[in-house]
């Protein structure tokens, strides 16, 4: 559910093809990706008929989610214990940057902010670096992990005593459980962890290597002496093993920066995913580093049918995009096929069929709510502009090209 005059904030940003068309709201990139499979509606709950609608469609849920600041709920009205009074059995998730109590409920955060209060951009870096903060949106991954073990207890809760209750996270405290064992190491050792890279506390070696080509790099985690001997064996350096600096464990890590510069001596002479086969046959965990096109044309990914095409919206302006790949569920089951891949939903667009089918409402009740403004299909108060675009940097252009630039026979091999 959105408000027409306060969109999701993924509509805006990565526009597809890079393009602003006259319904640019519609194209944005990241949006389409988060949001397959979904329904969307339009309500504006500072009007008494959205109120109304909402209420009415908070009496048929099991669970009403929401992301805001803890005091946006409570000024609306709709608090849990509010909620509650609509539907005694309600679950309610409420999900914000620090949590409805403590001295910080009031702040609000998004991910970078969240990685540094956590202590997750302490250990992310290198030794004589600055600290980095992670791209992929960590902590909000973290939280949806959380939300989702969270909300499954709550309904099993209810499936067992018939009464609901209210689930509240903290983008903070979900992302603060993968800083356990620096923790732990404070609290019995009095150490506080800093960043090393990629180098392991006592492993060697263990790191991202520089391969051939331009930015093509292989991971290496060499952690017992069998997998040391067939890491030798596979680069041509048996004589390695003998050798006082690197035969023990102990000896590889006192020895990591020497050993790494050797290590990184041969794979720079080889393609990296070649050198990734080569020392998977030793025995020997690695892995290379794959961009996005590398990603999407995997062939390992495309034999387990990960990307699925969907057809894009078909949106004016829009038309030539066509099928696109998207990632399916990482997952199989043998008794539950996963449904099909369905294009993320444009604004308002199952305003009619959701009060229709699931309220009840006559089509000439939801024509009202459009008229009294508590629905719409197109948004409010957005002008066009061309700083709602994040293109690439012209050299990064030159550099990468365009999927098609890459491999003129993509669609060819996506199925396109």
């Amino acid at each position: 559910m959105e408000a027409s005059n306060r969109l999701d904030v993924t509509r805006f940003g990565d526009h597809t093809d890079n393009q602003l068309t006259d319904k640019f709201w519609e194209t944005g990139g990241r949006y389409h990706s988060l949001n397959l499979n979904k329904k969307n509606i339009t309500l504006d709950l500072t009007q008494p008929e959205g109120r109304e609608v909402f209420e009415s469609l908070v009496k048929v849920s099991d669970i009403v989610a929401e992301q805001f600041s803890p005091r946006v709920m409570a000024n609306l009205g709709y608090d849990y214990p509010n909620l509650q009074k609509l539907k005694p059995d309600i679950i309610m998730l409420s999900v914000n940057a620090f949590g409805h109590d403590g001295p910080w409920k009031d702040y609000r955060a998004f991910g970078p902010g969240i990685d540094t209060l956590s202590g997750l951009t302490s250990v992310t870096g290198y030794p004589d670096g600055t600290p980095v903060i992670t791209s992929a949106t960590f902590t909000d991954i973290m939280a949806g992990f959380n939300v989702f073990i969270a909300c499954s207890a709550a309904l099993h809760f209810r499936k067992r005593t018939g009464k609901g209750q209210w689930v509240e996270l903290s983008l903070m405290g979900s992302t603060t459980f993968c800083l356990a064992e620096p923790i732990i190491d404070f609290s019995v050792n009095k150490r506080v962890k800093t960043c090393q890279g990629n180098q392991h506390h006592f492993y060697a070696p263990h790191g991202c290597y520089r391969c051939s080509g331009s930015d093509n790099w292989l991971a290496i985690a060499v952690t017992c002496d069998e997998q040391w001997h067939g890491f030798c064996q596979a680069i041509g350096k048996p004589t390695w093993v003998k050798d006082k600096k690197f035969r023990a464990s102990s000896s590889r890590w006192e020895n990591r920066d020497e050993l790494d510069r050797l290590v990184e001596a041969w794979t720079i002479t080889r393609e990296h995913r070649e050198a990734m086969h080569l020392l998977q046959k030793w025995g020997v965990p690695a892995g290379a580093v794959l961009n996005a096109k590398e990603v999407l044309l995997d062939g390992h990914l495309r034999a387990r049918e990960h990307f699925k095409l969907v057809q894009f919206p078909q949106i004016p302006g829009m038309e030539h995009v066509g099928k696109r790949p998207h990632m399916g569920l990482p997952w199989k089951m043998t008794k539950t096929p996963p449904m099909p891949l369905k294009a993320s939903p444009l604004l308002g667009e199952h305003n009619y069929q959701v009060l229709t089918e699931l309220l009840g409402m006559s089509p000439e009740d939801v024509s009202q709510l459009y008229e009294a403004g508590a629905m719409a299909e197109e948004p409010a108060g957005i002008e066009k502009s061309t700083s709602l675009l994040r293109p690439y940097p012209l050299d990064l252009l030159k550099e990468r090209g365009r999927l098609e630039d890459y491999d003129t026979d993509y669609k060819e091999i996506l199925g396109i």
